[in-house]
């Protein structure tokens, strides 16, 4: 029966060609977006490295503009004591605004050795970060220790 569709189709082809073709356009629009939809799924299910649940964003802005260091130093150490002491609190680090789900970047470029990288992203923090979003490193070293000091 199968056969016989096809033999009738092979001998029509040139009526059936704008036919033939829209079905195999078809198929490969559904095709396309269904692997689409199941990658982008298997995106969505990947961990994402870190923990971001119990951890809260304070976003502090120097409306006043103060620019002596050592009045900023007593006022960072003093919001950290403050912020420290309250019993909810287990971990607190400083870092710059391109923070997670904050749609922030932070992005230079790099010369080394006549090697140019275009887009390599920064990120400023301290030691305390990695315990903050429970990040594990499996090897390596985190490059942000050497960053964040005062």
């Amino acid at each position: 029966m199968i056969r016989h569709l096809f033999k009738m189709i092979w001998n029509k082809k040139k009526q059936n060609a704008l036919l033939i073709s829209e079905m195999l356009i078809s198929f490969l629009v559904l095709f396309a977006v269904f692997t689409l939809l199941v990658f982008n799924y298997q995106n969505y299910r990947k961990p994402m490295g870190f923990n971001y649940e119990n951890v809260w964003l304070v976003s502090y802005n120097n409306a006043v503009k103060t620019n002596n260091p050592d009045s900023l130093t007593l006022f960072y150490e003093t919001l950290r004591q403050t912020i420290k002491s309250m019993p909810q609190v287990k971990e607190i680090s400083f870092v710059s605004d391109n923070v997670p789900f904050s749609n922030n970047t932070s992005q230079t470029g790099f010369t080394r050795q006549k090697k140019h990288i275009d887009h390599l992203n920064l990120y400023f923090a301290e030691d305390s970060y990695a315990a903050v979003l429970g990040i594990n490193m499996k090897e390596g070293r985190c490059y942000w220790q050497a960053v964040w000091k005062r």
